[in-house]
């Protein structure tokens, strides 16, 4: 079963915060309104527009992604397979929020 109820809430910015001057990004992001995963073995990162519950389902796609990825097809299957998520960083990192570090 995937860890998707175990994402934290999501934090957002108070309203009287007025947006500040962008800069170029070092790498390109894609733009979608459903939002977009980019899975790697390691690293994960979640992006989306926060209209209605895009910020909520994409936290939680994460955790289904990994799933996903590394549940058993079989119940026979030979290889033995252990939960993939690193719960500590999950727990850590994982709530949608407008602003966040990421480091690598």
């Amino acid at each position: 079963m995937p860890n998707q109820s175990t994402v934290g809430e999501k934090k957002v910015l108070d309203d009287d915060i007025p947006f500040g001057i962008s800069h170029e990004q070092i790498v390109d992001i894609p733009v979608d309104l459903r939002g977009f995963n980019n899975l790697y073995i390691d690293f994960l990162v979640s992006l989306t527009v926060s209209i209605d519950d895009n910020a909520s389902r994409m936290a939680r796609s994460s955790m289904l992604a990994i799933h996903s990825a590394a549940c058993l097809i079989n119940e026979n299957e030979p290889i033995s397979r252990e939960v993939m998520e690193a719960m500590n960083k999950h727990l850590a990192e994982a709530a949608p929020e407008e602003i966040k570090v990421i480091i690598g």
